[in-house]
């Protein structure tokens, strides 16, 4: 299991919700898309920052899951989790 490390943070012009996971005592830089939250979470579209930092905390569970995956089938340093990885759940 993944444990998240620090803030959330907004990247790419708010279209990146980042975060940090520890695995194996590694830093792995993560992102969320905000069209993922946006499609899959929150069901609809502009939302300002502040919502979309709630549908994170509301579905971290879920985005952790997906993160945690992609990380093991991918093994790379940098995790991003699109509408499409949500939606395949």
């Amino acid at each position: 299991m993944l444990a998240m490390k620090g803030r959330l943070g907004f990247f790419a012009e708010g279209r990146l919700i980042t975060f940090t996971l520890i695995a194996q005592g590694r830093a792995i830089a993560c992102a969320v898309t905000r069209d993922a939250l946006e499609r899959h979470i929150l069901f609809r579209r502009e939302p300002d920052d502040s919502m979309l930092v709630k549908a994170f905390e509301n579905a971290r569970k879920r985005i952790l899951a997906v993160a945690e995956e992609k990380l093991h089938s991918l093994r790379g340093a940098r995790v991003l989790v699109t509408a499409a990885d949500l939606g395949n759940l």
